[in-house]
């Protein structure tokens, strides 16, 4: 099967094995010693090596064609996990979406109790892009919390609050029109981290809704649903 639909004549190995959706760019120095990548019969460890439009590359006994990109914005409802594979009493995202989207890369992890966007892509890169520190991409989340936060409170949290032993900070914070609803913007991508903040002043979050991460917004898809969108 022969590499199609190439942009470039010549793509470094690690960057078409993301855009075919075999790897993260990032992962690609590992990935090459730790498989079996062949080109025109010729196996490759050297991430510099350029795949050119009509070479045949084979990833563990398999053809491996460059498709076109698709991003997916899904909107979770809670109750789903981020994951690849389901633990015990688990559902994951992947059961909202085709069989074929199975293996996509995912931007924006949510915790199971929490809804809202979530990016997907058969593109290992563009979700590197998306979620690599460095890039300090934008998400916007609408926040409910168990009561209102005081003045005092939303200060704190714009300066920024400790939770084991861990400084844990937002971009900005303002009130929403609904009682104890917020709209928070944050870059940084800590674990549990919104819900942790509001933990640390003894407040509970009710609802966690994610409507934006970086230019891709939730607008429009229903709970539970998704849109694609192919490059």
């Amino acid at each position: 099967m022969l590499i199609q639909s190439m942009s470039e004549s010549t793509l470094r190995i690690g960057k078409f094995l993301a855009h075919a959706g075999v790897c993260s760019r990032r992962e690609a120095a590992d990935f090459l010693k730790n498989n079996d990548v062949f080109i025109n019969g010729k196996k490759i460890i050297d991430l510099n090596h350029q795949v050119r439009s009509d070479d045949f590359l084979v990833v563990n006994g398999d053809p491996v064609i460059l498709k076109k990109i698709k991003v997916i914005l899904l909107n979770k409802p809670a109750g789903y996990v981020c994951t690849h594979k389901e633990q015990k009493n688990q559902k994951s995202i992947f059961r909202l979406l085709p069989e074929e989207m199975g293996r996509y890369f995912f931007a924006g992890r949510l915790d199971e109790e929490s809804r809202g966007l979530v990016v997907l892509s058969n593109d290992g890169d563009l979700i590197y892009q998306l979620t690599h520190p460095t890039r300090k991409t934008t998400k916007i989340y609408h926040v409910h919390s168990s009561r209102p936060l005081s003045s005092d409170e939303m200060e704190k949290i714009r300066r920024g609050v400790w939770s084991k032993k861990e400084k844990l900070n937002v971009d900005s914070i303002k009130p929403l029109f609904k009682k104890a609803s917020y709209e928070i913007y944050l870059h940084e991508g800590k674990n549990r981290e919104i819900r942790r903040i509001f933990e640390s002043l003894g407040l509970t979050i009710i609802d966690l809704y994610r409507i934006s991460i970086a230019n891709y917004s939730i607008e429009g898809i229903e709970e539970g649903k998704y849109t694609v969108i192919t490059k």
